[in-house]
């Protein structure tokens, strides 16, 4: 074969599309995008129970708690 190349970032998106996320990359992702979240939030926006989602956030390394207002933990990427 001849000219065969590596195919750019979101040059295929509906294939893309297709591809199942971890839990992780799930909710690095809608962190990086979104901004500082709970628990709950994260777990109502992707559609995950909200145990999963606050054991990941509480043992993740690349997840830091922002600020805390009453019972809420807000959480966010390191960077």
């Amino acid at each position: 074969l001849v000219g065969i190349r590596r195919a750019e970032k979101n040059e295929f998106t509906e294939i893309e599309s297709q591809k199942t996320r971890t839990l992780s990359e799930g909710v690095i992702e809608y962190l990086l995008a979104n901004g500082a979240q709970t628990a709950t939030d994260l777990a109502a926006s992707l559609d995950k129970p909200r145990t999963k989602i606050s054991q990941f956030l509480k043992h993740d390394p690349r997840i830091q708690e922002t600020k805390r207002q009453g019972r809420e933990v807000f959480y966010v990427v390191k960077v």
